[in-house]
């Protein structure tokens, strides 16, 4: 058996990256999600590539509320899958679920459809398909679970998984973390998570494991093999130069491979003001002749400069935002301001006269060297118009 498997479809994340397109209507960032989508139902619809059962391994919405709009678009893409007589086994993430007893999830209306060939699951149990048993194991919260500690929560998993192990699983689907995966800020570790943390041995006995729930493609272990698909597309910076796509795995050969998909091209423009010559260099075109100006058109664009704060009014931002307002979609502006420390001149004190003190602090500051002449004559005329106005 040939399965297709994805995860953290999140329709309607990280719309702070897109707009409204004028044309669809749509937010420019669920089109990007559902683009993929699509890529993928037309794969495993297409019959050359074998593909017997689609997983879903969690986090169909960003929220447990999603519009009505994001809840039409997925449903029209199952009944498509449905309709076709595709297999297609959804488990339920933590963007589904609420904490609270006795409420529905957010595909809690479709699962009660019963569209023919598409299995939702909301609990740990055995789905078999061809001959091949999967143990679905989805995301639950410690406060439906009754018990107070990590401990206590981490026991449960371990005896869910141990029952769809038993009960000749060879395939383990789930939505949580596991210990070793890499998340941005380093590898995940049991002891700094608020959340349960599934060791790596308790995958043994498994031949093969795919999850949802962190947002980044990865090999866990490989004995046995444990992944995580990934996300449907970035979504966000931390993602900006990460592969995005989904897996196919073959319970006969047992062999795993990825499929890449289209991300959104996520470009942060990175850009050091301290060290130019503020009498010769523009700093806005310094921050233009940065920017990849090909690359802009098909980017959500973030810059980050860093300028010296007696700099800051020499910027024309307005310039600069007119470059990349040729982006898709700028995400943001941002400075990072370099306050510089002045040390004091000993030999400028109250025994000396306003001129002196202005000529030993004009030749104390090497920066303004090519301009001490003009900056020394607008300082004699202040003094000037001190001394006259202490006259009057």
């Amino acid at each position: 058996m040939r399965i297709a498997l994805t995860a953290d479809v999140h329709f309607g994340h990280s719309d702070h990256l897109g707009r409204i397109n004028p044309e669809t209507g749509l937010h420019t960032r669920l089109e990007d999600f559902l683009r993929n989508f699509d890529i993928i139902v037309d794969y495993v619809l297409d019959a050359t590539n074998k593909i017997d059962l689609l997983v879903i391994a969690g986090d169909i919405y960003k929220t447990r509320n999603p519009t009505n709009t994001q809840q039409a678009h997925f449903a029209k893409r199952l009944c498509k899958l449905s309709d076709a007589g595709q297999r297609v086994l959804i488990s339920t993430g933590n963007h589904d679920i609420l904490a609270g007893e006795g409420q529905s999830h957010s595909i809690g209306v479709i699962k009660e459809l019963n569209l023919p060939h598409i299995n939702i699951v909301d609990e740990p149990s055995i789905q078999e398909y061809s001959g091949v048993k999967i143990g679905v194991m989805p995301y639950i919260y410690k406060q439906k679970l009754s018990v107070k500690t990590h401990t206590e929560a981490l026991q449960y998993y371990t005896e869910e998984v141990g029952s769809l192990k038993s009960q000749g699983a060879t395939i383990l689907i789930g939505h949580q973390s596991i210990e070793g995966a890499v998340l941005p800020s380093g590898a995940v570790d049991a002891e700094s998570m608020a959340e349960i943390v599934l060791p790596q041995s308790l995958f043994k006995g498994f031949d093969f494991a795919a999850f949802g729930h962190i947002h980044e493609h990865q090999i866990v272990c490989k004995d046995p093999l444990v992944v995580y698909t990934g996300p449907l597309d970035r979504i966000d910076f931390s993602q900006a130069d990460k592969p995005i796509g989904f897996v196919t795995y073959d319970t006969e050969s047992k062999s795993c491979k990825f499929g890449e998909l289209p991300a959104v091209d996520l470009y942060h423009i990175k850009v050091d003001l301290t060290n130019i010559d503020i009498t010769k260099e523009d700093p806005a075109q310094k921050i233009i002749d940065a920017i990849n100006m090909k690359r802009l058109p098909n980017a959500i664009a973030r810059l980050t400069y860093k300028i010296k704060e007696t700099h800051l009014d020499l910027l024309d931002k307005g310039k600069v935002q007119r470059a990349l307002d040729k982006a898709k979609f700028c995400a943001g502006v941002k400075s990072e301001i370099v306050r510089e420390h002045v040390s004091r001149n000993e030999e400028i004190n109250e025994s000396i006269s306003s001129v002196d003190a202005l000529k030993k602090y004009v030749e104390s500051r090497e920066e303004i060297k090519d301009i001490a002449d003009l900056v020394l004559e607008k300082g004699m005329e202040i003094i000037n118009l001190c001394d006259i106005n202490r006259k009057e």
